[in-house]
């Protein structure tokens, strides 16, 4: 599957959406004792990373080196600053 900048653009958006719901949720379930706040906190903490990650990418950003074993960043030039960090 070959990705591009619009492509990118949507994760960012999605990721943001589920970040900002769980923002909601997460404390009402730590409340509830359903989760504690340590696991709420890793996992905001973990999706968090993943929203930068793409912003770093659609700002054409290269990863680290590990990383970029594995992505072909060249399709991604900086095309806007909106995503900026």
């Amino acid at each position: 599957m070959e990705f591009n900048h619009s492509d990118l653009y949507g994760q960012i958006q999605c990721v943001q959406r589920e970040l900002n719901k769980r923002k909601w949720v997460y404390p009402k379930m730590v409340s509830e004792g359903k989760r504690t706040k340590a696991w709420a906190d890793k996992e905001l903490s973990l999706m968090e990373g993943v929203l930068q990650t793409l912003k770093r990418l659609y700002n054409g950003e290269k990863p680290d080196y590990v990383q970029h074993k594995f992505f072909d960043v060249s399709n991604f030039t900086s095309k806007s600053e909106e995503y900026s960090n």
